[in-house]
């Protein structure tokens, strides 16, 4: 599973790049996450993805579904994987003494190109890594493009064994349809995480549906509504002042003029000033665990609407 959980500790994004990942989630293999502020809700609440989370938004791109397979694949790439440098079918070039060297090409020719910059030439650069993809393909379920592996041979032998003799447990796990919960909780809430432009707002809205359907009838929409109040209250624990900081870093992170390059410095600089700030401070000094949501709440400001938006620029513009 993974899970961001810096603002309970008084801290923004760590160095990586997730204001420029977590707003594209789906992109890569063109999901139905990518439809959803599913990032969003990770870097706002905290939520923890599990398998078929982070592998229906592209966060993972394999979903392996027993921990054996998983020491298969490290058996295989160890040993029966040859070192990248030697994959490949076709020799290198045997070059004369004085022959002209064709087997350099100018990389990025045209504008914004990296002129100047030479790339020798590969002939087995499409052969590289494949022995690494079928080791992967062999012992997936599934991977993040929505390719079932097995499927086939799932059929097969559910056409050939007696069906007495399967389960009711696993004949449900085989024939489940894949299913992301954060997907579903990012499209349910989509109006308040992707088109609020304020932490606060998303948080009134939460409560707001929390409260509307505490009574209702419907087993589904009480549901919905304790998933908002879960959601809100795991908010409002946070830090207020490092929760507005992430929503900043994410909305400016989902310009399409935005690199990682460009996130992973803005990131840096922010974190740099969390680190000495009070919030941190205090979070440090309570021996509160970092994986406690709600279990310190001495922050410097008290909630969301004590926070100026000219905090979070100040911190912003360092």
């Amino acid at each position: 599973t993974v899970r961001f959980l810096n603002p309970w500790k008084g801290l923004s994004f760590d160095p990586i790049g997730l204001s420029y990942v977590l707003p594209r989630l789906g992109w890569e293999f063109r999901q139905e996450s990518a439809d959803y502020p599913v990032g969003m809700l990770m870097a706002l609440t905290g939520y923890e993805a599990d398998a078929f989370d982070m592998v229906e938004t592209g966060l993972a791109t394999h979903y392996i579904d027993s921990p054996t397979k998983v020491g298969i694949l490290e058996r295989e790439l160890g040993s029966n994987v040859v070192p990248w440098e030697q994959q490949g079918l076709y020799r290198k070039r045997k070059k004369l003494y004085g022959q002209k060297d064709d087997d350099d090409v100018t990389a990025g020719g045209g504008p914004g190109g990296f002129r100047g910059r030479r790339k020798r030439f590969d002939p087995n650069d499409k052969y590289r890594n494949v022995a690494v993809a079928n080791v992967l393909h062999s012992i997936s379920e599934f991977d993040a493009s929505g390719k079932e592996m097995l499927a086939s041979v799932d059929a097969e032998m559910r056409r050939l064994e007696d069906p007495s003799l399967v389960l009711e447990h696993d004949r449900f796990f085989m024939d489940a349809p894949r299913s992301s919960q954060a997907v579903n909780i990012a499209a349910a809430f989509a109006d308040f995480f992707a088109r609020e432009k304020s932490v606060e707002g998303v948080v009134e809205q939460l409560k707001e549906v929390a409260s509307s359907h505490k009574e209702k009838s419907d087993p589904e929409e009480r549901e919905c509504g304790e998933v908002a109040a879960d959601l809100a209250s795991k908010m409002e624990s946070a830090c207020p002042l490092s929760l507005k900081v992430v929503h900043r870093l994410m909305m400016l992170g989902s310009k399409n003029s935005e690199t990682l390059e460009s996130c992973m410095k803005r990131e840096l600089n922010v974190q740099k000033h969390m680190l000495i700030g009070e919030d941190f401070e205090r979070w440090a000094k309570s021996g509160v665990s970092g994986t406690d949501q709600g279990g310190f709440r001495g922050w410097k400001h008290e909630s969301l609407k004590d926070v100026t938006n000219d905090e979070v620029e100040e911190i912003l513009s360092k």
